[in-house]
C-alpha cells in the first residue's frame, strides 16, 4: 500500500518504482533507436542529474521518510529483461 497526500491510497502486487526508475524508463522511450542500451543511457542521464524525491512509506510496520533518488518495492527478483533487483532467496 502506498499513500500520498490526504487524497489517494494505492495498492499493487507486482512492483512499485519511484523516482529514477520511472524517469529513466520515460526518457528511454524516446531513444528506442538505441535498442536495449536505451535504459542504460536513460539511467545514466538521470543519475547524473541527481534529482531526489521526497517520500514517506511504511514497510512491514516501519515508517520511513526522506529524500530518495530511487525506491523500488517488488515481489520478484527481476525488472524487465535480466535486470536483477533483488538477491536470490536465502
Amino acid at each position: 500500500r502506498a499513500s500520498y497526500g490526504d487524497e489517494k491510497t494505492l495498492y499493487w502486487t507486482y512492483a512499485l518504482w519511484w523516482g529514477l526508475g520511472v524517469d529513466a524508463a520515460t526518457s528511454a522511450e524516446g531513444m528506442r533507436w538505441l535498442g536495449k542500451m536505451r535504459y542504460d543511457v536513460g539511467g545514466l542521464i538521470h543519475i547524473m542529474k541527481g534529482k531526489h524525491y521526497s517520500c514517506s512509506m511504511n514497510v512491514d510496520g516501519t515508517d520511513l521518510e526522506g529524500d530518495f533518488q530511487l525506491v523500488m518495492i517488488q515481489n520478484n527478483q527481476h525488472a524487465g529483461s535480466g535486470l536483477r533487483c533483488a538477491p536470490l532467496p536465502g
